[in-house]
């Protein structure tokens, strides 16, 4: 099951996490959704506008059916991971967990750094990027530099 281009051709969508010794770390887990105002997380220049729309239950990003090898094969985007493959000793030592960046175009609540509130979109059609959110531990920031900068890729998340 791993990414090539006849693998994508064949691939499986996934609705629950893959306990196989073939399983993909970083697969996401699609179930079908009837939203309609969310946007397609392939983005307008790679979005193939086709298919029915499917929903990740694990990070909660949107992507048309036909957009899914779009956002895997050639964008690169990968859930969370749902299993880690370690061994006792590493188990022990507790590595840490990077944040699951997700960009959105709607958030509820207020920005971690700044404390306002997101501003909400009136139309469906907007296509900007509100906030940035972890799928993990659900903080979410601004999506301008002086809220969410290049050093919180990479911060450790306490899952919560």
């Amino acid at each position: 099951r791993k990414s090539t281009s006849d693998a994508a051709k064949k691939r499986v969508l996934r609705t629950t996490p893959d306990w196989e010794e073939t399983a993909v770390n970083g697969d996401h887990l699609w179930v079908p959704t009837s939203v309609s105002g969310d946007f397609c997380y392939a983005g307008d220049s790679d979005c193939l506008r086709r298919g029915p729309r499917m929903r990740c239950s694990a990070c909660n990003i949107i992507s048309h059916h036909e957009c899914i090898d779009v956002l895997v094969e050639r964008l690169k985007f990968t859930c969370k991971p749902t299993f880690r493959d370690v061994g006792l000793r590493q188990y022990r030592e507790q590595a840490a967990v990077e944040h699951h960046w997700v960009h959105r175009r709607s958030e509820k609540g207020r920005c971690k750094q700044c404390d306002k509130s997101f501003q909400s979109k009136l139309s469906f059609s907007s296509k900007e990027i509100v906030a940035i959110s972890c799928s993990w531990c659900k903080a979410a920031y601004h999506n301008k530099e002086s809220c969410f900068n290049n050093q919180r890729i990479s911060e450790e998340c306490k899952l919560g």
